[in-house]
């Protein structure tokens, strides 16, 4: 969920909106979750690239066999999600002109 709130934090820097940004973050999230939910021909490449994927692949630590290899790569990918949304955020609000 840090890759999410640090998607959101970023969307708020760049709309200056905190209302546009929580409804663009929940937007995504649901879309992100209709297309990993309804695998079609066309979405299912788009997969391993939705960070909905990535935070579902943590059930798998209620499995029988835990495979960490894939727990550990979902891991890694939502941890460099959310270091680039918060290097964004960090290089929008260096940029901003605050007295606005």
């Amino acid at each position: 969920m840090i890759a999410f709130s640090s998607m959101a934090m970023y969307f708020a820097l760049w709309f200056r909106n905190t209302l546009t940004a929580i409804l663009l973050s929940l937007g995504l999230l649901i879309l992100f979750t209709l297309i990993q939910t309804f695998v079609l021909g066309i979405f299912s490449a788009w997969q391993p690239f939705l960070f909905t994927y990535h935070i579902a692949k943590w059930q798998l630590f209620f499995v029988d066999e835990i495979p960490f290899k894939t727990i550990l790569n979902s891991a890694l990918f939502l941890f460099t999600m959310s270091a680039l949304f918060i290097g964004l955020s960090f290089w929008k609000f260096n940029k901003m002109n605050i007295s606005e």
